[in-house]
């Protein structure tokens, strides 16, 4: 999930003069955040990331710093909860 967040944010900054582009990739966007924000409420992937060797808490705390900063606690929560 955390790829294609990148990846989509890439391709806006990248085809940014394509007004076309751009309202697919905004659909794309809102499409995305609506299921993103679910997983929040699962904890099944905060599970999946911190049993994953190569990833773990480190990984929530940098790659979820922003959604930490809005809800506070997720992380705590989510390590928790796992």
């Amino acid at each position: 999930m955390d790829f294609l967040i990148k990846h989509v944010k890439e391709i806006q900054q990248e085809h940014a003069s394509n007004a076309y582009l751009l309202a697919s990739l905004l659909t794309i966007w809102f499409a995305f955040n609506k299921y993103y924000t679910l997983i929040n409420k699962t904890l099944v992937y905060a599970a999946a990331l911190l049993l994953n060797p190569t990833l773990r808490k480190a990984y929530l705390n940098k790659s979820w710093k922003t959604i930490n900063k809005r809800h506070l606690g997720t992380i705590k929560r989510s390590i928790k909860a796992a």
